[in-house]
C-alpha cells in the first residue's frame, strides 16, 4: 500500500492542506482554510478539512507553522497572528487524531526538508532561504553520510534571516520586525520590497514623475476588481515584487534601483550563509525566487563578494506547493 500523509502550509492568510504521497507528488485536491483571527474557529475548520482528507492511506500529519516555538510546541510572538499566541496546533490536532502521527516545525525548517527529500539536489549540507514577506533559514546538515535538521538547543534556529548585513547602496537602514535593524529580512523580504516601493514612487510622483509600478499595479488581474479610485494613494497599498519586477523589466528607474538593492541584500545573505556553514548548495525558495533578474543580480554581487569559504552553488527551487510537500516530507521522515 502507498503510504501517504497530510501536509499543512500554515499561513497568516491562509493555510492550504493536501494529501501527498511519497514521491512528493499531491493525491488530492489543495484545501484552503482561512487563517481567521479566532484561533478557535480554525482549529475546528483545519480539523473538519483534515477529516475530508483521510483514507486509509493516511499515516501522519506534517505542519509548517510560522512563530513556531519547538521547545515548547506553541505559536510565539507572530506578527502576523497575535490571536494565536500560545496555540498548540500540533498538540490539537495529535490529541484529536490520536491514530496519525502529527508532527510541526517552523515554516522554514520544513521547506529544508522538503527540498532535502524531493529536491534533487546534490549530497551534502544544504541551506534553504524562504523568501516572502519575511526570511526564514533551514539547515540540513550532512555530517558523515548522515543527514540532521539543525533546529539549535531552543528549537529557534536557523533564523539566517536575522542575521545583520550592510545596508544596500542608496538605502537608509530599516528596522527589523524581530526589533533590530538591519537584518537581512530588514532589506531582502517582499515586506521591504513593497515598503521601499511605496516610499520611493510616491516621492517620485510628488517631484512630478510616474513609475511604471502603479500601471503594473493597475493591470494586475487580481488587483482590478479590489480597486476603488485607482489613485496612487489607493494603488501603493497593493505593491507586490511581482510588479516591481514586471516594472524593471520595463526599465522603469525606480523598480530598478529596488530590483539592485533587494539584489544587493541577498547576496550578502547568500555570502552569510555560505561563511557559516561552507554548505554543498543555497536553494531559494518562497514566491521572490521567481524574480529571476533580481536573483541572477544578486548570484553575480556574491560571487564577487571576498571570503574564506570559497563561492558554493545557489540553486531555485521546482517544487510547486513547496509548504505542503515539505511539510509532508517531515511526515514521512518522522515515520519511516
Amino acid at each position: 500500500m502507498d503510504i501517504q500523509v497530510i501536509g499543512i502550509d500554515l499561513g497568516a492568510g491562509t493555510t492550504k492542506l493536501a494529501r501527498v504521497g511519497s514521491d512528493g507528488k499531491l493525491k488530492s485536491d489543495i484545501k484552503v482554510v482561512e487563517t481567521v483571527e479566532d484561533p478557535k474557529e480554525f482549529m475546528k475548520n483545519v480539523k473538519a478539512t483534515i477529516n475530508e482528507l483521510i483514507n486509509d492511506k493516511v499515516k501522519a500529519v506534517g505542519l509548517g507553522i510560522p512563530s513556531w516555538d519547538g521547545l515548547n510546541e506553541v505559536i510565539q510572538h507572530s506578527p502576523n497572528m497575535p490571536t494565536y499566541e500560545g496555540v498548540s496546533v500540533s498538540g490539537e490536532l495529535q490529541d484529536e487524531f490520536k491514530n496519525l502521527k502529527v508532527i510541526a516545525d517552523n515554516d522554514a525548517n520544513v521547506a529544508a526538508d522538503g527540498e532535502r527529500r524531493f529536491g534533487n539536489w546534490k549530497k551534502g549540507t544544504l541551506i534553504v532561504y524562504t523568501l516572502g514577506s519575511g526570511i526564514g533559514g533551514g539547515v540540513i546538515l550532512c555530517i558523515k553520510d548522515r543527514y540532521i535538521k539543525w533546529q539549535g538547543d531552543t528549537f529557534k534556529g536557523a533564523e539566517l534571516g536575522h542575521v545583520s548585513i550592510p545596508v544596500p547602496s542608496g538605502r537608509t537602514s530599516r528596522l527589523c520586525g524581530c526589533g533590530h535593524i538591519d537584518c537581512f529580512e530588514a532589506h531582502a523580504s517582499a515586506t521591504a520590497v513593497r515598503d521601499e516601493s511605496a516610499k520611493m514612487a510616491m516621492m517620485a510622483l510628488a517631484h512630478g514623475k510616474k513609475s511604471l509600478i502603479f500601471d503594473k499595479i493597475k493591470s494586475d488581474q487580481d488587483v482590478k476588481h479590489k480597486l476603488l479610485s485607482g489613485e496612487p494613494q489607493e494603488l501603493v497599498k497593493y505593491i507586490e515584487p511581482l510588479h516591481v519586477n514586471l516594472a524593471a523589466k520595463d526599465g522603469d528607474e525606480i523598480a530598478l534601483q529596488i530590483e539592485d538593492q533587494t539584489a544587493q541584500a541577498l547576496a550578502y545573505g547568500l555570502r552569510n550563509a555560505a561563511q557559516i556553514f561552507d554548505p554543498a548548495i543555497i536553494v531559494l525558495t518562497g514566491a521572490m525566487r521567481k524574480w529571476d533578474r533580481m536573483v541572477q543580480k544578486a548570484e553575480n554581487i556574491y560571487k564577487n563578494l571576498l571570503g574564506v569559504v570559497p563561492t558554493v552553488e545557489i540553486g531555485v527551487s521546482e517544487l510547486d506547493n513547496a509548504g505542503i510537500v515539505g511539510s509532508a516530507a517531515m511526515a514521512f521522515d518522522a515515520i519511516e
